[in-house]
């Protein structure tokens, strides 16, 4: 059977407060060239996820990417209150001091643009629940490419069968035109020694160099 290099595959797990989607695809490679964008939360079991796509697909340039949505309202960044507030202090009394007005409206765009004020929560480690589903999730996007990879394969493979089974009829019927060519090719030596006027030459060498270029070289 032959596969492509070419394939995608997708798979969604989803669970209690979460959904897994793993996506991964593959492009020509010589070897296995593994790229990955996997959450923080999973980032201690990326070496094991790499093993089973580098066992399973072997070669090919390969883009992995996990993504984890939460479905419980948990966020990882949050709003620093007292920070914002802080800032929009300093703005207010920095009007005020240079005698220019204050912000008329769009605070919160103003306040965005500085540090500090999204705070980013700790992100825990997975845990077994989560990094199973997500294995589980791999190996069928995996499986879903290597279908894809076969379907391709499977292409690839009539659209060379038609084309290599013609190249053999035509080598087939190459011998009865041989001797035809090779006769050609020697007339056509022997006639050009024969403009060399006065010069000896060897028939038997002669023979062995025409049989060298009739055989190894389509000389028309």
């Amino acid at each position: 059977m032959l596969y492509s290099m070419t394939g995608f595959g997708k798979s969604v797990k989803e669970f209690p407060g979460k959904k897994i989607t793993i996506e991964i695809k593959s492009l020509n490679s010589k070897q296995a060239d593994i790229a990955t964008r996997i959450p923080a939360s999973l980032r201690q079991r990326e070496l094991d996820m790499r093993n089973v796509i580098a066992e399973k697909l072997v070669r090919g340039k390969i883009d992995l990417s996990v993504s984890i949505e939460s479905r419980s309202g948990d966020v990882s960044q949050r709003f620093n209150i007292p920070v914002m507030k802080a800032y929009k202090a300093q703005i207010q009394q920095a009007a005020a001091e240079l005698g220019i007005p204050e912000p008329e409206s769009d605070w919160f765009s103003m306040l965005m643009r500085f540090p500090d004020v999204l705070h980013v929560e700790s992100v825990a480690d997975a845990d077994e629940s989560e990094v199973n589903a997500t294995m589980e999730a791999l190996k069928e996007a995996i499986e879903a490419l290597c279908s894809y990879r076969r379907v391709e394969g499977e292409k690839l493979e009539a659209f060379f069968t038609v084309r290599v089974n013609r190249i053999a009829e035509l080598l087939g019927q190459v011998s009865k035109y041989e001797g035809e060519r090779a006769a050609r090719v020697r007339a056509r030596m022997e006639e050009g020694l024969t403009k060399l006027s006065g010069i000896d030459y060897d028939r038997s060498r002669l023979e062995q160099e025409m049989f060298f270029y009739i055989e190894k070289f389509d000389i028309n």
